[in-house]
């Protein structure tokens, strides 16, 4: 099948190949997509010719390495997996990675380690690197160090035209600003370097509470979280633990509200801020308190390796977390009538509350992220009646105002940047993807 693009040293899947099954579904499983082709490319050479070949046929092109940002279905597409392209290279002195797209978070994050670096990630060490942070990149050391895409240094792309070019401040700098954030929409990059960040040997893990304690926690987290250093992060999640001998029997087969958090700061320090918030609770106590000294890496790599879904979301980004808001979102956390949603709530501020004047992700105004979500195994009509009153709850109090890693909606990118750069993302759009072969995921067009 490799003739179908000449000189392909990759592998091609269509239809009829036994492969093609497993390689079409991403992570996201809320569409059934099929894409037209399939191809695995070895190298920058292969990116080239298969867009090149998508191109002369008229097909749009998708990209993915996990599929973790798969929301519209890629019918009739070339999908351009990336998993074979992973070449690394950490500088320890420079404090720089590069990398390819074939390469999970957690894999710089393993190799950024030995110098006491790191790059920016979400909660997640299994979500790809190029695609979280050409879409923002939010996550632990954020309110430190700023968004995932700030730190973006330089990229090589493959336009539409199958054309390689750099950008970076000297060659292509339009281009490199509308990579900081604004997504796939310009080409495939194939190489990416970034910024790493200095990170200590830390104190993280969470404390677990029974969500019977709801609403004094989320009150007291409101307010407390807030006055925060800079390099702590402390996210809440509300979630039902599986009744499984690996949970420890304190919190198995409970609701649980979870403190979740990573201080990059020395344990002493890092103690007595979380002491703070547990002297706030007063009779309130964890029934499981897994606070520990870590290292960066240490911290991601206990994180869950959770398996493709299909699910039902409901994300807000918030000035702030309301009096009015906070005893209905603690009933909702406590229990959600039918099913067991996993609620997350992230602050944002420090860092975030000063970007650059000309930076395209402008989020000053945001204090605070909601996030549900709600497997779907059965019912799915059923399961949608139930999770309705949560998401519209969370909508509710939300900004006009969306995050491209965090929306499932295509249009989202229209709200999540101002009218002057909007403009300017169209005309690098029209400039490097005149066709719009690149509509997939957050498209401009």
């Amino acid at each position: 099948m490799n003739s179908l693009i000449p000189a392909f040293e990759g592998n091609i899947y269509t239809p009829q190949d036994s492969q093609y099954e497993e390689a079409r579904k991403p992570w996201r499983r809320s569409y059934d997509s099929s894409p037209a082709i399939i191809v695995e490319p070895t190298n920058t050479e292969d990116v080239q010719k298969a867009v090149r070949y998508a191109n002369d046929h008229g097909m749009p092109i998708d990209i993915q390495i996990t599929g973790h940002g798969a929301i519209q279905p890629t019918d009739g597409a070339l999908l351009i997996k990336t998993n074979r392209l992973n070449d690394l290279v950490v500088d320890g002195e420079a404090e720089t990675a590069t990398f390819e797209p074939g390469l999970m978070i957690g894999d710089i994050v393993t190799a950024a380690s030995q110098y006491n670096l790191a790059p920016i990630t979400g909660d997640s060490p299994y979500v790809g690197a190029t695609g979280f942070t050409l879409g923002g990149g939010h996550g632990w050391l954020s309110r430190q160090y700023g968004f995932a895409a700030d730190s973006i240094i330089s990229a090589t792309v493959i336009t539409a035209s199958g054309d390689k070019i750099i950008a970076s401040q000297s060659e292509n700098a339009d281009l490199l600003w509308g990579l900081k954030g604004g997504s796939g929409n310009f080409g495939i990059v194939v190489s990416l370097t970034i910024k790493l960040h200095k990170v200590e040997e830390g104190l993280g893990g969470s404390l677990y509470f029974d969500a019977v304690h709801s609403q004094p926690i989320l009150e007291n987290y409101s307010n407390w979280v807030q006055q925060l250093p800079d390099n702590c992060m402390v996210m809440l999640q509300a979630i039902t633990m599986p009744p499984i001998p690996q949970v420890p029997e304190a919190i198995r087969g409970r609701r649980v509200v979870s403190l979740q958090f990573f201080f990059n700061d020395t344990p002493q320090r890092a103690s007595i801020v979380l002491q703070e918030f547990l002297h706030s609770l007063g009779e309130v106590s964890p029934l499981l308190n897994d606070a520990h000294e870590t290292t960066y890496a240490k911290f991601m790599s206990t994180a869950p390796h959770i398996p493709p879904t299909n699910s039902l979301d409901a994300i807000s980004l918030q000035s702030s977390l309301t009096p009015q808001q906070l005893p209905e979102l603690a009933r909702f956390i406590q229990e959600t009538p039918g099913i067991h949603p996993i609620v997350q709530i992230r602050p944002w501020g420090g860092a975030l509350d000063h970007p650059q004047a000309n930076s395209l992700l402008q989020y000053a105004d945001v204090g605070f992220s909601v996030f549900a979500t709600q497997s779907i195994k059965e019912n799915p009509e059923e399961t949608k009646a139930y999770f309705a009153p949560l998401a519209e709850h969370i909508r509710h109090y939300a900004l006009n105002k969306a995050f491209i890693n965090f929306s499932t909606d295509p249009n989202a990118i229209h709200s999540a940047f101002n009218d002057n750069s909007q403009q300017k993302l169209l005309t690098l759009k029209e400039t490097y993807d005149p066709k719009n072969l690149f509509r997939f995921g957050h498209s401009l067009k």
